[in-house]
Order: structure tokens, then C-alpha cells, then sequence
């Protein structure tokens, strides 16, 4: 798979895992924690649309399994915060992982692929940072 599409894929899990937890948390301080990371997901996985548009690429939606993950975060023995935590930092260790092996597989990258490559993972790492005071 191409870089590109997985850095948009995992930006985009990333924006509508956050948005489907915004909507269904009842903890304040959680949710106040996750708006910014919200914005910063949603701002990448436009910036790697762009440049799928500029490839003369559709952005391809994720594979079915993070939607069958999502569907999980709604059910009512997820939606302590703890839980909610969790589940996103394996998302996020999972998505680090895929970026990870698309840049192994895909070495000679436009620059700014590399750079949204490199942001989308410090994203990945600081979420799963901040959901350390969750878990």
C-alpha cells in the first residue's frame, strides 16, 4: 500500500475515533484532553488528502476492522474512561507501527510525505502520552 494512503487512513481512524469519544464521554477533563488531539488528526488526514488529490489518488477509507473497533467504543462496557484510554493508545501504538513499516517499505518519499509522516507519529506518541493519566 502506498505511503500516503496509510498516513491518511491512520489520520483519519484518528479524527473519528476521537470524534465518536468526544460524543460519548461524560468525563470532561478527558474529553477537554482529547479536542486538541481531535483538531490535529483531523488537520493531517486533510493535509495527506491533499496531497492524494495532488497524486492524481483517491484517499482509500480504512479497512473494515477499525470500524468494527469503533463500533467496540460505543458499547457500554467501554465507556469508562480507563477503558476509553486504553483502547486508544493501542490504536495509536497500532497506527505508529503501520506508518512504521510503510516508511520501511517506501524509502524514497517526497519530502513532504516524510513530514507528515514524522508529525503523524509525534500525534500518535503524544496521545498515547496523555492517556497515561487515564488508564
Amino acid at each position: 500500500m502506498n505511503l500516503l494512503q496509510i498516513l491518511y487512513q491512520n489520520a483519519y481512524t484518528g479524527a473519528e475515533t476521537l470524534r465518536l469519544l468526544l460524543a460519548e464521554s461524560d468525563d470532561r477533563l478527558f474529553c477537554r484532553a482529547l479536542s486538541g488531539q481531535f483538531l490535529e488528526y483531523q488537520s493531517a488526514s486533510d493535509a495527506a488528502a491533499e496531497l492524494l488529490c495532488e497524486a492524481a489518488l483517491l484517499p482509500e477509507q480504512p479497512r473494515r476492522f477499525r470500524y468494527e473497533l469503533l463500533s467496540r467504543l460505543i458499547a457500554p462496557s467501554h465507556r469508562t474512561t480507563s477503558s476509553l484510554a486504553r483502547l486508544l493508545t493501542q490504536g495509536c501504538t497500532d497506527g505508529i507501527s503501520e506508518i512504521r513499516h510503510g516508511l520501511n517499505l517506501t524509502p524514497n518519499q517526497d519530502r513532504r510525505v516524510l513530514r507528515l509522516a514524522e508529525q503523524l507519529i509525534f500525534l500518535e506518541e503524544s496521545t498515547i502520552y496523555l492517556m497515561y493519566q487515564y488508564v
